[in-house]
């Protein structure tokens, strides 16, 4: 949704706000919602395709590092890893999220020299009155 206000054209940014890259997706394992964005894209619905996503939302956004609010049962290594999965299950589950942290976002981090902030143990869908 965000995305149309950003396309075709990056909009300029305040010097007085910093930005980040949220990767929320990436960390979950959400690999549903992130083949539905690379496909909006028109890019391929692989690791590949993962990669150019970011690195051309880099571009647009120009951000000072990538940031993620992991789920609040987020572990790392994932143990239910996608490399545990009989093949069937695999191919219609994706990546996981251990999968797509080194494969994906670490390096396209590195290549584009920014660092990664995590927000730990992030409860999602908690009443507001809390």
């Amino acid at each position: 949704e965000e995305a149309k206000h950003w396309q075709p054209e990056a909009k300029p940014v305040t010097s007085r706000l910093r930005t980040a890259l949220r990767i929320d997706n990436y960390l979950k394992g959400d690999w549903l919602s992130i083949s539905a964005a690379l496909q909006k894209e028109g890019l391929e619905e692989s690791l590949g395709g993962a990669k150019e996503y970011l690195r051309r939302w880099a571009k647009i956004y120009k951000p000072e590092y990538m940031m993620a609010s992991t789920p609040h049962d987020w572990r790392y290594p994932d143990p239910a890893a996608a490399a545990s999965m009989k093949p069937l299950v695999k191919a219609f589950a994706g990546f996981g999220a251990s999968e797509l942290l080194e494969k994906v976002v670490a390096p396209v981090c590195e290549e584009l020299s920014l660092p990664i902030a995590l927000k730990l143990d992030a409860w999602r869908g908690m009443p507001p009155d809390l």
